[in-house]
């Protein structure tokens, strides 16, 4: 595992402390959660977005091809 280092500000860091309290995690395990549901969300976007464009633009492929 590597470590990233960031600033944050002050109120976003008790935002994160204060959401892991009510969860009963770390801040670390939530920053972690949270950074890879977003990760694999922007995944998804670029997926989806990909092949709406290639389903659009199938016939001009088939075309060029």
């Amino acid at each position: 595992m590597r470590t990233i280092s960031i600033d944050v500000p002050d109120e976003t860091v008790a935002n994160l402390e204060r959401a892991a309290e009510e969860r009963g995690v770390t801040v670390a395990q939530l920053v972690r959660e949270t950074l890879d549901a977003k990760a694999r969300e922007l995944g998804e976007d670029f997926t989806s977005a990909a092949a709406l464009v290639l389903a659009k633009n199938a016939e001009l492929y088939r075309r060029l091809s």
